[in-house]
């Protein structure tokens, strides 16, 4: 990597490895250094309700990035996935979906 690439660069292009987070039954706003070198993303714990999952925003089309984000909570409840602006993705308990993330919102895709 050159001294100019950025974290960000680093989170939207260099995508692998796994990270396992306990959702911990509230809305999650995600830092991207959980993010960074990670392609799978999987929410553990226990919901009494739906809850949001907030991923960072791409502010450009070339900053899109995709994630393959597993909802593994018990509980019966779904998590909803946002960059905090426009369309939202809701996976249901025990559902995977490969998510891309661009500035105008989620969407299931790659």
């Amino acid at each position: 990597m050159s001294n100019a690439t950025t974290w960000l660069d680093q989170l939207f292009k260099f995508p692998g490895g796994t990270v396992s987070l306990n959702e911990g039954d509230a809305a999650r706003v995600e830092d991207a250094t959980n993010l960074v070198n990670t392609f799978n993303v999987i929410y553990t714990g226990a919901l009494t309700a739906n809850r949001t999952v907030t991923f960072p925003l791409p502010t450009s089309d070339e900053q899109s990035y995709n994630r393959s984000v597993f909802n593994d909570t018990t509980g019966g409840y779904a998590i909803i996935v946002s960059v905090g602006v426009g369309t939202t993705v809701t996976l249901n308990a025990g559902v995977c979906r490969l998510l891309t993330f661009e500035p105008a919102g989620v969407r299931v895709g790659g």
